[in-house]
């Protein structure tokens, strides 16, 4: 019987089992890689860092850069900025710095310690600021002041800022300041800030050449109007537009006739009579000319006595008494003069007395006025001559 054929031969077994163990492996491993694989897609990579290469070679040529004075020096002319002249180690160097940027900078001119240098940067910086405070930085603050404000110590500050700073509201409020800025500068605008409205009108109407003072309600106000319209416009013709009678004509022609000197202006002015004297007075008073007094018409003899009487008072002048015609105010005219009005009396003019007595007691109470005896050596007759040494001795006892 013929032996069943094996499907491997004897002694392959051991092959088999190992060709079988190898696929069983592969398997395995297959498997493994794929279970990775699949892990691997939810896992976020890790970049893979790689160091910088260090090249020794380099390693003796690396410094570090410091500034120095000059650096700094240079830093800050360049960018016009003071701060780097503090960290300049020498003194003499960092005030060099200091002066170089005081034209620009106000921090650094207040470091300069060199006077003369100090004196004209802070003054630059006060005028360019308009701040005459800053002047008190310096010991010599007065020039500095000047040149911020050259209207410091003038009499009449106001007026002088308002013309240097070419603004009228300088004068704060004030009449006079704003009207003498207004005329002289042809600025009728200014006037506006005049708040008498009489004044304003008129100040406008002088600098525009035009009557303005229509506005205003009619009456004393027009007239007092027109009345400084021709005054402050410097034309006494102008005094014609003030109403006939009116006080403002007679003060607005005797204004005139005093300030050009020329008392005949009074009579331009169609003045009532006693109106024309009260003008001629007024001339007089004013220029201490007696000659208008002397043109009033004698028989107008009051109002020339008061000329006279007032003249004489004024600039103690008893010679003056001379002018009236009429006795018994001439005699009035010394007494009030010599006697009562003593304060004024100037023995100068006591010659001129045609009445001995008189002229003596001109000279008598002179000496004791002045507290001068030797005035009393101008009298001509000795005995007279002793009662002014009597007198003035006796007034020097009193007075003692």
């Amino acid at each position: 019987m013929d032996e069943k054929p094996y499907r491997y031969k004897v002694g392959e077994s051991k092959n088999v089992i190992l060709i079988i163990a190898f696929l069983l492996l592969v398997i395995v491993v297959a498997g493994a890689f794929l279970l990775y694989n699949l892990l691997q897609k939810n896992t976020p990579l890790t970049p893979l860092i790689i160091p910088p290469e260090i090249n020794n070679s380099n390693k003796t040529n690396v410094t570090t850069f410091t500034c120095d004075d000059n650096c700094y020096y240079k830093k800050a002319t360049q960018a016009g900025d003071f701060s780097p002249c503090i960290q300049i180690t020498n003194s003499t160097f960092r005030q060099q710095c200091y002066v170089a940027l005081s034209n620009i900078s106000f921090d650094a001119c207040k470091l300069v310690l060199d006077k003369s240098a100090s004196q004209s940067c802070i003054t630059a910086f006060a005028k360019t600021k308009s701040d005459i405070t800053l002047c008190n930085l310096l010991e010599n603050s007065y020039s500095c002041q000047l040149a911020v404000n050259p209207c410091i110590k003038d009499q009449n500050r106001i007026l002088c800022e308002a013309f240097y700073f070419k603004n009228a509201s300088k004068c704060n409020g004030d009449v006079d300041c704003t009207l003498n800025y207004s005329i002289t500068k042809g600025d009728s605008k200014a006037c506006s800030q005049i708040s008498n409205e009489v004044v304003a009108a008129a100040c406008i109407s002088a600098i525009v050449g035009q009557d303005k003072c229509g506005a205003l309600s009619p009456g004393a106000k027009i007239d007092y109007c027109r009345e400084l319209y021709a005054i402050y416009g410097n034309n006494y013709y102008l005094c014609s537009k003030v109403a006939k009678g009116s006080s403002y004509a007679l003060d607005c022609y005797s204004s005139f006739a005093s300030r050009l000197g020329n008392y005949s202006i009074c009579d331009q002015g169609n003045l009532e009579f006693n109106d024309l004297w009260s003008c001629y007075t007024a001339y007089s008073l004013q220029t201490g000319d007696s000659s208008a007094c002397s043109a009033i018409h004698y028989l107008a003899s009051t109002s020339k006595f008061q000329c006279v009487f007032q003249y004489a008072k004024k600039y103690g002048n008893a010679e003056s008494c001379e002018i009236l015609a009429d006795i018994s105010q001439r005699l009035t005219c010394y007494q009030g003069v010599i006697l009562y009005s003593s304060k004024t009396l100037n023995w100068i003019y006591c010659s001129g007395i045609t009445d001995s007595d008189w002229r003596n007691k001109c000279y008598t109470e002179s000496a004791k006025l002045q507290n001068d005896i030797n005035i009393c050596d101008n009298i001509s007759f000795n005995l007279s001559k002793q009662s002014c040494y009597d007198a003035y001795k006796l007034n020097k006892t009193k007075s003692k």
